[in-house]
């Protein structure tokens, strides 16, 4: 009676341990897969956008131009839909003096976020008046919007004042 009570006791506890090795087997296959490739296959989709009311969506551009162009703001080439939001970067360029006399090219970075289509007010405020000769202007990050909600990316865009 023991024997049998051993016995029986030795194969129930073998049972659960090989039910327990295969189960944090299945938990480790599901940690050994890799999300990334999944996804390695997707493309993702980029929709033109253009500056104001022109055909241009990078380039170099006068000065005079890309502050009349900046005004009017951003807009997809699709005219259904429209920019929700873009990060406006702006390269300037600007040349100071150390205390030696000394020439120090240096650039500014100015980096903000815009919901909408058109520069924030703290921007545009001081932006025209700063413009000028071998600054760029980047718009990145641009979201799209169709009137049924669907949302997509837009194109980037660089320019290069001369």
């Amino acid at each position: 009676m023991k024997k049998t009570i051993l016995l029986l006791l030795a194969v129930i506890s073998l049972v659960a341990v090989v039910y327990e090795q295969s189960s944090a087997q299945q938990v480790i296959a599901t940690f050994d897969k890799d999300p990334r490739k999944d996804s390695v296959n997707k493309k993702v989709v980029t929709y033109p956008v253009l500056l104001g009311s022109s055909d241009l969506s990078g380039g170099v551009i006068s000065k005079q131009l890309f502050d009349s162009l900046l005004h009017q703001g951003l807009r997809p080439q699709d005219p259904e839909a429209r920019v929700a939001g873009f990060l406006f970067n702006y390269m300037e360029r600007n040349i100071y003096e150390d205390s030696v006399g000394n020439i120090i090219p240096v650039t500014d970075l100015l980096m903000e976020y815009c919901p909408g289509d058109t520069l924030t007010t703290a921007i545009s405020s001081s932006i025209y008046y700063r413009t000028k000769r071998g600054d760029t202007a980047y718009f990145d990050d641009i979201r799209v919007v169709w009137p049924d909600g669907k949302e997509g990316r837009g194109k980037g865009l660089k320019f290069i004042l001369r």
